[in-house]
């Protein structure tokens, strides 16, 4: 299979690559993402005065402003308007070939999803709402409870496991047979992972952090649920997580009552806010 590289994309775009819970409150703004592995130099987003950029001379004065950001930081996209969000799309062309995630609180969907609608023909997945959770952050809390029956082990996930975690994420887009998806290369290369695997290295499970450092893609296989593996792997990534400095937090749709009960058998908070999510697809055009 070929990897995507930055020259496979048409636009450069950073991405923030670490929210707290505490900071999307604040921001209160509809959040762009895109996944890109690309370097300051390739900033081209200037002719959308709508949208607040963040360069590298502004970045040491933000994280004076926003510790818990501190290492973390590739740079910022924010939507300040909706109107900004139709310009974005009509005049950049990115949706031609690759997907993107916009979010938002819902209070704002019923202005988001009109100025999306406009936006044909570019598709757009179907909504859906979502809890927040957020984890203490005491590492002990996780140190509980982590025994593995015996022949498995805590791993890491690396490049060879790139198509066992396409093959397992329904949302994943493989644009043609040949290609990973680039959001999971760059979720395994540079963001923190969590897996369990027999001692002959098959992988039972996993779970990842998005590039906003969300965890997620949470996957066990068939034959191993039901033992209490999943929230294993929750916590062994919930530790690591805080190990940089991050408070661990997640969202879980509201249709998967499962993984709610999980987070909150784990001593998850849920944040009052609700978020939903659109998924603008290009295969789907």
């Amino acid at each position: 299979m070929r990897i995507l590289t930055k020259d496979d994309f048409p636009l450069a775009v950073h991405r923030l690559n670490s929210f707290t819970p505490h900071s999307i409150r604040a921001l209160g703004v509809v959040m762009v993402e895109m996944v890109y592995d690309i370097g300051w130099s390739d900033i081209i987003v200037d002719k959308w005065p709508d949208f607040q950029i963040l360069y590298a001379p502004q970045k040491k004065q933000f994280l004076e402003q926003n510790p818990e950001m501190r290492d973390n930081l590739a740079g910022i996209l924010f939507a300040t308007s909706h109107d900004a969000i139709s310009t974005f799309v009509k005049t950049s062309g990115v949706f031609k070939e690759f997907p993107v995630t916009i979010c938002a609180k819902i209070s704002d969907i019923s202005a988001l999803h009109s100025a999306l609608n406009e936006l044909k023909p570019v598709y757009m997945e179907c909504l859906e709402s979502y809890a927040m959770f957020w984890f203490d952050k005491d590492v002990t809390t996780f140190n509980k409870d982590q025994e593995l029956p015996h022949g498995m082990y805590f791993d890491e996930l690396g490049e060879t496991d790139y198509e066992s975690v396409q093959k397992s994420w329904h949302y994943s887009y493989t644009w043609k047979s040949s290609e990973y998806d680039p959001r999971i290369i760059t979720m395994i290369r540079h963001l923190p992972t969590s897996c369990i695997r027999t001692t002959s290295g098959a992988l039972i499970g996993f779970i990842l952090c998005t590039h906003n450092f969300i965890m997620g893609k949470l996957f066990v296989e068939p034959r191993y649920r039901g033992q209490g593996l999943g929230g294993k792997i929750v916590k062994d990534l919930c530790k690591k997580i805080i190990k940089q400095g991050m408070l661990p937090y997640c969202g879980v749709d509201y249709f998967n009552t499962v993984s709610l009960n999980m987070c909150q058998k784990l001593g998850g908070f849920e944040m009052s806010e609700k978020w939903a999510k659109f998924d603008l697809t290009p295969s789907k055009i």
